[in-house]
């Protein structure tokens, strides 16, 4: 971030009170908030990390590799072991994850990236949902996206207590779902009300959805209608830019790296879940926490990927000139 007492952008305001009063802040909001433990670091530097989930069940994360095309397991002590090779599977570059414990299941979204090893530039614009049995990682089912000529990034997913699984396509500006009912892919939510839906959350009464839309904030979506409506916030509240969203209790957690700061935020919800009333920043470090991606949580603990690493690679997939590799930090916090 550039140094506010340098930066030529604000040499014309620096002699005024309100420059001055600006100024102030924007040193306040470079400051280091809340305080995180790294729980493990990922083996490979250009691991370029993604998707996280937590298996209930064998008491372990799951984060998905961008550039590797796999899935390792990180244990509670930290140690890194490899889980799933989504290459061999014959897809792409795994971005968001979801499991469905009371199913036995783990849902994983991929897309084509110039990003991962040895892409297949035939394969370039492709993504599909995949879906493994969490025990043994054998790969059950592929519901791949329309080859329709445009262009498709099924980044996030969350499963429903019903087992139905919805995927937001932050590209289109879609919402899918597979009904746990059926074995097809379909539209939920239609383009137009949305510009690029990230983050996914079921409500506790799992009647609609929370979604993150980069550009808008934070929408509910009805889970059987698809109707979207903006959930309201305070004008003092920013909303924009999050990526990875949970809910946890009367609270939704997210991952906020369209600002800067990179950050992780808390929006409180009134008791009927129907608007953000106040929002604080759980976490924030402009050294450690650089482009956070996804996060999960466990009782009252968040896991989450400090530093992902994408934006260390160019749109070929080249190591940017004069970046160093980074291997991307599973870290936690308490939610407080």
């Amino acid at each position: 971030m550039q140094d506010v007492d340098t930066d030529s952008a604000l040499a014309g305001v620096r002699g005024t009170p309100a420059g001055a009063a600006a100024i102030a802040k924007l040193k306040a909001n470079g400051a280091s908030v809340g305080a995180f433990d790294a729980i493990a670091t990922m083996p490979d530097a250009d691991f370029v990390g993604e998707g996280i989930a937590w298996d209930a069940a064998r008491g372990r994360l799951l984060v998905s590799s961008m550039r590797h095309r796999r899935i390792d397991a990180v244990r509670r002590d930290g140690s890194v072991s490899r889980f799933i090779d989504v290459a061999r599977d014959g897809s792409w570059s795994p971005m968001g994850m979801a499991i469905d414990s009371a199913r036995n299941r783990l849902w994983v979204t991929t897309e084509w990236s110039p990003v991962g090893l040895t892409p297949s530039r035939a394969d370039s614009g492709r993504s599909d949902v995949l879906q493994y049995d969490l025990g043994t990682g054998k790969l059950q089912k592929r519901y791949e996206l329309p080859r329709d000529g445009a262009t498709h990034e099924p980044g996030d997913i969350a499963v429903a207590p019903n087992g139905d699984l919805f995927v937001s396509d932050g590209r289109a500006g879609l919402i899918y779902v597979i009904r746990n009912s059926k074995s097809s892919l379909d539209t939920l939510v239609r383009a137009g009300p949305l510009v690029s839906p990230q983050g996914i959350a079921s409500d506790r009464n799992g009647e609609r959805l929370f979604v993150a839309d980069y550009t808008l904030g934070i929408v509910a979506v009805d889970r059987r209608t698809g109707n979207v409506t903006p959930v309201p916030r305070p004008r003092d509240v920013a909303a924009n830019g999050i990526d990875g969203l949970v809910l946890h209790g009367n609270q939704l957690i997210g991952v906020q790296n369209g600002v800067t700061p990179n950050r992780l935020i808390a929006f409180d919800l009134d008791a009927t879940h129907s608007r953000i009333v106040g929002a604080r920043t759980l976490v924030r470090d402009t050294l450690r926490i650089r482009e956070p991606t996804h996060l999960v949580t466990v009782g009252d603990d968040v896991y989450f990927i400090a530093n992902g690493g994408f934006s260390m690679y160019d749109a070929q997939g080249i190591l940017r000139p004069g970046v160093s590799q980074v291997a991307p930090v599973v870290a936690r916090t308490r939610i407080r």
